[in-house]
């Protein structure tokens, strides 16, 4: 569930992934179940859970919960669906909030600093990952109120709890960090493998910790590279981790939305050429992982496109050796459709159809471009340019922006395939150049 449920977003084939929003919808009462009778309107599940969701996570922080509800949080926000996000989400997440209240209240931490401290909880899978303030913790609680907070000023609800809501955002402890970057958690640094990316979730994918800023970027940066020098490249090499079809794939889409194309391409390519990667892209680790292959779609699609932190960033990802590529109908956060071409490694052109008439940013490589707003030049207070670059552009649902390298009349806006050799095309199950697939290399010997 951690990785499988981003890939179809952006796709554009929201219908795929809705299992998950349908089934917590489904059986929200039974999360309330899964903690002590005393917390009352509070909600949890355990990391291990059936499809009913009954799995007592007793009186521990619920991450496992949240976590699950940002990806109906993610659902919620490429669909566009502001109802659902009101009626669906906000009532189980307030219930989670309300356990993370309630496991506050019970575990109180005396600190000289007058911060908020969380007593214990666990940075999945990573050895000797319990403590306190956790920065997987962290980054959930964080996310959870914010956009509780959101939510409630959306839809102008005036909850009784923002109050308190607002309190954990201002005095919940800051983020762990050390000349590495984010740690584990307090006293807890990063100094062995681990293929998960749990501290790293305030960055990717919760966005609570974005590059946007330039300490920020710096000390992402830090973390990301930290990270992968441990568990990847081997320092010490002895200590590197064999299976990390899970770790390329979390890295390549962090380094394309930090802006680094090459080495999100690196990464990308890195899974591809893992030696648990069989010929059809399926990944194992003992048993067969599909998390990862899923993640790999991500990435391309990361590289191509993002959403987070409200504004549409188009080629931020794609590196070099992409010069020719393009895309039609990705879908984005705020329900946007987006198609782009890129041609000898210069971008020609970039179109975002509103759905539903969220309001549209966008970061574009075109210096300079034409702008128009439904085929017609765009007016000087549709379309505003902030001094970082992005775009601001006014417009209804239904309506249309363009931005292009020349004139809209002289601008090739076709979207065809793009031609690849015989020789450069990878066999993919049975066809006429092959009887069988090569066996997995990893698990039969040549």
């Amino acid at each position: 569930m951690q990785l499988i449920y981003w890939t179809h977003l952006t796709a554009n084939r929201l219908s795929v992934g809705e299992s998950l929003p349908n089934n917590l919808d489904k059986y929200a009462e039974n999360l309330t179940k899964n903690v002590p009778e005393h917390w009352k309107d509070s909600a949890s599940v355990a990391a291990l859970m059936p499809q009913d969701l009954i799995a007592h996570a007793g009186g521990s922080v619920p991450d496992m919960l949240a976590w699950m509800l940002h990806n109906y949080w993610l659902h919620c926000e490429y669909a566009g669906d502001r109802e659902r996000m009101r009626d669906g989400l906000f009532p189980l997440l307030r219930k989670t909030v309300n356990s993370y209240r309630n496991y506050l209240k019970e575990n109180p931490v005396e600190a000289d600093d007058g911060k908020i401290h969380i007593k214990h909880s666990w940075s999945p899978e990573y050895p000797g990952g319990r403590g306190q303030d956790i920065n997987f913790t962290l980054a959930l609680l964080r996310w959870s109120c914010q956009t509780l907070l959101d939510i409630n000023t959306e839809f102008e609800l005036n909850d009784p709890l923002a109050a308190a809501w607002q309190n954990i955002l201002d005095n919940l402890v800051q983020f762990q960090i050390d000349e590495n970057g984010l740690c584990i958690g307090k006293g807890i640094t990063f100094d062995k493998p681990h293929r998960h990316y749990s501290h790293l979730l305030g960055f990717y994918p919760l966005a609570v910790i974005t590059p946007e800023k330039e300490e920020d970027a710096k000390m992402l940066r830090t973390t990301l590279d930290h990270w992968l020098d441990v568990t990847i490249n081997g320092k010490p090499v002895s200590q590197a981790m064999p299976v990390t079809g899970y770790t390329a794939t979390g890295a390549a889409s962090m380094y394309a939305c930090l802006g680094d194309p090459e080495k999100a391409y690196y990464y990308l390519d890195f899974l591809i050429r893992h030696n648990r990667v069989t010929p059809t892209t399926m990944y194992a680790e003992g048993n067969p992982v599909i998390e990862s292959p899923l993640s790999f779609a991500t990435c391309i699609h990361d590289m191509l496109l993002q959403s987070w932190g409200g504004t549409i960033r188009v080629f931020r990802g794609a590196p070099k050796k992409w010069a020719d590529v393009a895309f039609q109908d990705l879908r984005t956060q705020g329900a946007f459709l987006v198609s782009a071409k890129k041609k000898a490694g210069v971008t020609q052109f970039v179109s975002v159809k509103s759905l539903i008439g969220s309001p549209c940013f966008v970061q574009t490589d075109i210096p300079n471009p034409k702008i128009y707003i439904n085929g017609n030049p765009a007016q000087k207070q549709q379309a505003n340019r902030k001094d970082d670059g992005i775009y601001h552009i006014a417009l209804k649902k239904g309506d249309s922006v363009t931005f292009t390298s020349v004139v809209l009349e002289e601008t090739d806006m076709s979207i065809e395939p793009i031609p690849v050799s015989d020789a450069d095309r990878n066999l993919f199950g049975l066809s006429r150049k092959t009887v069988r697939l090569p066996g997995h290399q990893h698990y039969y010997k040549q």
